[in-house]
């Protein structure tokens, strides 16, 4: 009996570090499901749907929708991933293949975006334009 005290506080001291593994855990999880929320939006087409991913305010231009009109991605690669040290910034280096509509040439294009967590929202946010497309 001597040794509950002691032992109630090391259960609860590693209760409050598994808090914290599954606040990480879910961060991460909640990222990999905006990623691929994100690039089913691109990959189908629906670049409106993926713009609201892009932090509201923080686009100095509005996105010009009709440069879109035709282009089809027949692939989506994140090459690299590269995780700030408090793990609320993550930038992607991405390459994708497109081909617009009547062409046959299909094309690559390397885009960077930067992603960054904010904890108010409890959600990630693009911090880059859509990718720019020829």
């Amino acid at each position: 009996m001597r040794f509950a005290l002691p032992s109630l506080a090391v259960l609860c001291l590693l209760l409050l570090g598994g808090c914290a593994g599954l606040e990480e855990n879910r961060r991460n999880s909640d990222f990999g499901l905006q990623m691929l929320s994100f690039e089913n939006a691109m990959r189908w087409g629906n670049y409106k749907l993926a713009a609201a991913y892009i932090k509201p305010g923080h686009l100095e231009t509005p996105i010009d929708y009709d440069a879109y009109e035709g282009l089809q991605i027949t692939d989506y690669k994140v090459r690299n991933t590269v995780t700030s040290a408090d793990e609320e910034q993550t930038t992607l280096d991405l390459r994708i293949s497109y081909l617009r509509k009547g062409d046959v040439t299909v094309r690559t294009l390397d885009h960077t975006q930067v992603w960054e967590y904010e904890e108010t929202s409890k959600r990630w946010w693009l911090m880059t334009r859509l990718p720019e497309f020829k």
